[in-house]
């Protein structure tokens, strides 16, 4: 794992530094389960920005999923799980920019997961990476 030294609030807020990732309005397509099917992305940065939306949603809901850091691997040809090794769970705040900052491992790419909480529908969704 790779150490990185702690960014500046300056250097974050530097707009040329972030890149989108996604920019999209989810419909409410719902699993058999009937909740929102989980979100996936494959990032290259461990520095990102999480934006979550829902225009149906109530005052006083603060919940907007949970984003998952998975890399892309397996220990062993043998393993009976996926070749998806989660490293890290985040809480995200509903309407709110959520500052991600998940272990480097050098250049290795990863995939976001954002699952969502069930009783969310229509949701607003950015993704931005820090590049800078």
């Amino acid at each position: 794992m790779v150490t990185a030294s702690p960014l500046s609030v300056a250097t974050l807020s530097t707009q040329p530094n972030w890149e989108y990732v996604a920019v999209e309005t989810l419909t409410p397509i719902p699993n058999k389960f009937g909740y929102m099917n989980n979100y996936n992305v494959i990032i290259d940065k461990p520095t990102i920005i999480v934006s979550i939306g829902c225009k149906q949603a109530k005052r006083t809901w603060k919940f907007a999923g949970y984003a998952y850091q998975k890399l892309l691997f397996t220990p062993s040809i043998n393993s009976a799980f996926g070749s998806r090794v989660i490293t890290e769970r985040k809480y995200l705040k509903l309407g709110e920019q959520n500052l991600l900052q998940f272990p480097d491992y050098g250049d290795n790419l990863y995939q976001l997961t954002i699952e969502f909480p069930q009783w969310l529908r229509e949701i607003d969704l950015e993704i931005w990476k820090y590049i800078g």
